[in-house]
């Protein structure tokens, strides 16, 4: 009997506004702290005036934060870490702080989005300083000058600037991360050092196509700076924290030497956790390369994954990380396609501290010496690998391993795929085929902790489709190809009348078949096993084909329900299907005392279906063209939270007939995925 062990936690925090202040440009909360960067060439100083009638100008670069207590109506500038660029007999100080002495400037917010601040000081005369910073959705503008009433031989200066936020907001603070949204703030970390102890969370899926170095475009630059010794590391590690959120990095493109990753060298103390790397091309001429990590020295990666291709002419190269040395590996896995010549491993090239509860999963592993579908080279005395497994293919011309090329360590309760790698042998480990592999039992005696059983412990970091896949991590969320012909572990069946209408799993897709004898009818798969939790940000799509046109209506649909009870009183369903002969995109709405639908023209026949929920707002957002409110039809607000009294939502798949026939080979739905989502059962 299949069992299926599920996820009970999940990893993705909501999404909040990407402003510190009430929204872009305007200012709303006490004590609200911003920090923003001088862009250097829409920023400078303007010196004029004394007896040789001086007039120069001074760009300006660094950064300064930005102190409000709307309440109170007055706000600071403080931390000001800039300087003007350029040098002049005429300037005694560069320092930008201390030319307006920023410090004692008494500032007065006078609209929602505008700050003046005064002051004055006696410099052999008296000086006066007026600055006006003036708030808009990308930055703020600010003006001002230095005065010296009455003097005839004094300079005057003018200030005419203009910061964006540092990165999209934020202070990098523990309790105030640096905020991530775009591929231009993510290729700005690596161009500042002094931000690489600080914390960062990412708040959006990134593609980083536009930085790959070709056609003219730049190159991203890694965050830190590490270099290969004979010991190991030097350089700049990072030692700040990175939060993925669950959320994706994609098309991420790196060439050089050594320590190659998105992070070149972590060090200690740092953190990575809960990030995707998508789709990574990272290709090394030396040692330490990895997709996410080309070296690991102190700092703690949790939660993380990867995928694409990780290459190098020389050794410790992983499609995680390329060189785990007093680093500590949890939770992670890769699917990454892995080249090298020794210590080359799917997720670690060589380790010599902690990987555990971790695999690699589809991709491949080639080298010469010391390769393993899991790791490389496990290092004596050091080197801890406990319940992991990879199901990779593997190639060496020796001393090579299904799970490790060479082991000096320890190793336990670790498998690999005896079929997928093509190796029989591994130097540490327990090879199985794949049916075995595919078992929770497997498992479960060797004391690996998995949702829906606690003698292994109450962590539930594991979950299995018993008998249809590998074991995935608690964080891994589901997909279901429907191939195998029959209602996944994942789903039930919701056909209330079954001689009308039926829902098929047939070649990989869910067919819909329906009679014309009857009104108002519907089937459905229901996520049974596991739910959504509206509490954190989610998104899910589906592909739908609906081919019959008829005068009738009928549609397949993608939704969301508060409960299992037999009699659906309540939901939310986005469709395609067709209303009176015309071809159309359907919302349907049923909850307490509202009742609600709306249907617009669909071009095609195949389509995908969009669902994506905020969680900070209570907005549901139902699209076909993608995910989020820019891309939202239809937009149900205050929803989940109330009316569904903020409980966990089920998945609904399906499809319904009013007064019509569907036909299964022209009606079906496809390629289900959930890309964010925290899931609970």
């Amino acid at each position: 009997m299949r069992t299926l062990l599920f996820v009970v936690a999940g990893c993705v925090l909501a999404v909040s506004g990407q402003l510190v202040y009430g929204g872009p440009g305007s200012l709303s909360q006490a004590g609200e702290v911003s920090v923003f960067t001088f862009v250097t060439d829409q920023s400078a100083v303007t010196q004029t005036g004394g007896f040789a009638g001086v007039h120069e100008t001074y760009p300006i670069q660094g950064q300064f934060r930005l102190t409000v207590d709307a309440n109170a109506a007055t706000a600071s500038l403080e931390s000001v870490d800039a300087e003007l660029t350029r040098e002049s007999p005429f300037l005694q100080n560069r320092d930008l702080g201390e030319l307006f002495d920023v410090n004692e400037l008494a500032g007065t917010v006078t609209s929602d989005t505008t700050i003046d601040f005064q002051g004055q000081r006696v410099d052999g005369v008296l000086q006066k300083i007026k600055l006006t910073l003036t708030l808009t959705t990308e930055g703020a503008h600010l003006t001002g000058s230095i005065t010296s009433p009455g003097c005839f031989d004094c300079f005057s200066f003018g200030l005419d600037a203009f910061a964006q936020y540092a990165y999209g907001g934020g202070t990098g603070d523990p309790n105030d991360p640096y905020l991530i949204y775009t591929a231009e703030q993510m290729s700005i970390i690596g161009n500042e050092p002094n931000d690489w102890d600080v914390q960062f969370k990412l708040m959006a899926d990134i593609d980083m196509s536009a930085f790959d170095g070709k056609q003219g475009r730049p190159a991203f630059k890694m965050i830190g700076a590490g270099v290969a010794t004979t010991s190991g590391f030097q350089g700049v590690p990072f030692t700040g924290v990175f939060d993925g959120s669950g959320r994706t990095i994609s098309h991420v493109t790196i060439q050089g030497g050594d320590c190659l990753g998105l992070f070149s060298l972590l060090g200690s103390g740092a953190e990575v956790r809960q990030l995707r790397i998508a789709d990574a091309n990272v290709a090394g001429t030396g040692r330490f390369v990895g997709a996410l990590a080309g070296g690991n020295n102190g700092g703690y990666v949790v939660n993380c994954c990867s995928s694409g291709a990780v290459s190098s002419s020389r050794s410790n190269v992983g499609g995680l990380i390329g060189y785990n040395w007093y680093g500590f590996v949890t939770g992670c896995f890769s699917s990454a396609n892995v080249n090298g010549t020794s210590s080359i491993g799917g997720l670690v090239g060589g380790n010599a501290d902690a990987v555990t509860d971790s695999c690699a999963r589809g991709g491949a592993v080639a080298g010469t010496s010391d390769v393993g579908g899991l790791i490389g080279h496990n290092y004596s005395n050091f080197g801890v690998v406990t319940q992991c497994y990879s199901s990779d293919t593997v190639r060496g011309d020796r001393t090579t391993g299904g799970l490790i090329g060479n082991d000096e360590g320890y190793v336990a309760a670790c498998y690999w795929d005896v079929d997928a790698s093509g190796q029989q042998t591994s130097d540490g480990g327990t090879g199985l085929p794949t049916a075995q592999m595919q078992m929770a039992e497997t498992y479960l005696r060797a004391g690996w902790d998995f949702t829906n059983e606690q003698a292994n412990g109450t962590a539930d970091l594991w979950w299995i489709m018993d008998g249809r896949d590998y074991p995935r991590l608690f964080w891994d969320l589901p997909a279901d190809d429907f191939a195998d012909g029959k209602p996944a572990p994942l789903w039930q069946t919701f056909e209330p009348d079954a001689k009308s209408i039926q829902m098929h799993e047939i070649d990989g897709r869910l067919e819909v078949d329906a009679t014309a004898e009857k009104s108002s009818i519907m089937a459905a798969y229901v996520s049974s096993g596991w739910r959504l939790d509206p509490s954190k940000d989610f998104s899910l799509k589906v592909d739908c084909h609906f081919g019959r046109p008829s005068a009738q209506d009928g549609w397949v649909f993608v939704g969301l329900i508060p409960t299992l009870a037999r009699s659906i009183d309540s939901y939310v369903e986005l469709g395609a299907g067709c209303h009176l002969g015309e071809s159309v995109y359907q919302y349907k709405g049923l909850s307490g005392s509202w009742a609600q639908e709306r249907s617009t023209a669909r071009p095609s026949e195949l389509t995908t279906l969009y669902v994506s929920y905020q969680a900070d707002v209570d907005e549901l957002y139902l699209s076909f063209t993608g995910y989020g409110k820019a891309n939202a039809w239809q937009t149900v607000a205050r929803l989940l939270k109330d009316p569904w009294r903020g409980q966990p939502v089920y998945i609904i798949l399906g499809g319904g007939s009013e007064g019509m026939d569907l036909s299964g080979g022209e009606t079906w739905l496809d390629n289900f995925t959930i890309d964010t989502g925290a899931i609970v059962k």
